[in-house]
């Protein structure tokens, strides 16, 4: 009988122990689920403010006023310094640089409008304009500027400052990559745009690897060719390559033509010897090509002041670029052009 009772008693404290580790694992379960969907809460709310910082930024257009400052007589580097009755953290500043435009948006979580009229901004001689305008939540500022600068925005003193860099001062070796002239007006085109813009793309995340800083040229810039040239003149690029698929230059389908401008002349490196390193890389495609000189309507070639070539892939469309795999080969050549570029620049 005892023998019984005991077995009795050892079966239920197994079913005990079996319950108690099941509700634990079942808390833990719930508390892992529960984390795991307030991160993907927080990743959402994080997702949500980008896209609202980006419509902020990007959206339609605002209404703006001009606001005062005053010029500071404190030398060193360029700069706007705002002062805020509450200063945000500088985590979530956002800056977007239009580059082209010489102009920088400075995008504050917050309604400022009021204290910035009110208050004394700070600039220096660099500052041409600085235009307020708001959305619900925000407020954003457009610094027109005289020139390009790469801009950093920090807090100091209880002061948002915009610090203010020339690119040649940031970075030893730059490069200007012009897709502007890929339109995307019809269906085909589109498609046409978008592969463009991966090969863009992939060209940029290689560069900068490699620590070679990439301005890009897009058709929403708007500029003309002449503006485009003067944009890389402006910048001390290095090099200035422009890629595009929707002019008749005479490329065939499959095949490429690499124009250049033999009227400037660059020592040491220039137009022909940039021309003639695409042309050997862009064999390595498994596609032909030649290299031509550009006609005198040829202003983008004509106008820039750095070693410069235009890379056509075909005449009026390469079907080619619907191929990832091309595409990947095609920026990996263009890359491998650029680099074995510097290496000649660095031994001569």
């Amino acid at each position: 009988m005892q023998e019984k009772q005991r077995r009795i008693m050892l079966i239920c404290s197994i079913l005990f122990f079996a319950a108690a580790m099941g509700w634990m694992l079942s808390s833990a379960m719930g508390r892992t689920g529960a984390a795991q969907g307030e991160a993907a809460v927080s990743g959402d709310h994080e997702a949500y403010h980008k896209k609202e910082y980006e419509e902020a930024a990007y959206g339609t257009e605002l209404q703006e006023e001009s606001l005062p400052f005053s010029l500071s007589a404190q030398r060193g580097k360029a700069r706007l310094v705002i002062p805020l009755p509450e200063t945000p953290d500088e985590n979530v500043l956002m800056t977007d640089s239009h580059y082209s435009r010489h102009e920088i948006l400075l995008i504050l979580p917050g309604e400022y409008s009021e204290s910035l009229k009110t208050g004394t901004l700070t600039g220096t001689g660099e500052i041409q304009e600085v235009l307020l305008s708001r959305q619900e939540g925000f407020t954003r500022l457009r610094i027109c500027l005289d020139g390009i600068y790469e801009p950093v925005c920090s807090v100091e003193q209880g002061r948002v400052v915009l610090t203010l860099e020339k690119p040649r001062i940031r970075y030893d070796r730059i490069v200007v990559l012009d897709v502007s002239e890929n339109g995307a007006g019809s269906t085909g085109q589109s498609d046409q745009q978008e592969h463009i813009m991966d090969v863009w793309e992939r060209i940029r995340a290689a560069l900068e690897k490699e620590g070679v800083r990439v301005y890009g040229i897009q058709a929403e810039d708007g500029l003309t060719a002449e503006e485009r040239a003067a944009f890389a003149n402006d910048l001390g690029a290095d090099m200035l390559i422009a890629v595009r698929t929707d002019r008749a230059d005479g490329a065939g389908a499959g095949s490429w033509k690499i124009l250049y401008n033999s009227a400037y002349f660059i020592p040491y490196f220039g137009n022909g010897q940039l021309a003639v390193l695409l042309e050997q890389h862009l064999a390595g495609t498994g596609t032909g090509g030649s290299i031509a000189q550009a006609s005198p309507e040829e202003s983008l070639l004509g106008n820039a002041q750095v070693p410069a070539a235009v890379i056509v892939l075909a005449d009026g469309g390469d079907p080619l670029l619907s191929d990832e795999a091309y595409r990947e080969s095609l920026s990996e050549e263009i890359v491998g052009a650029v680099m074995e570029a510097y290496a000649g620049m660095q031994n001569s």
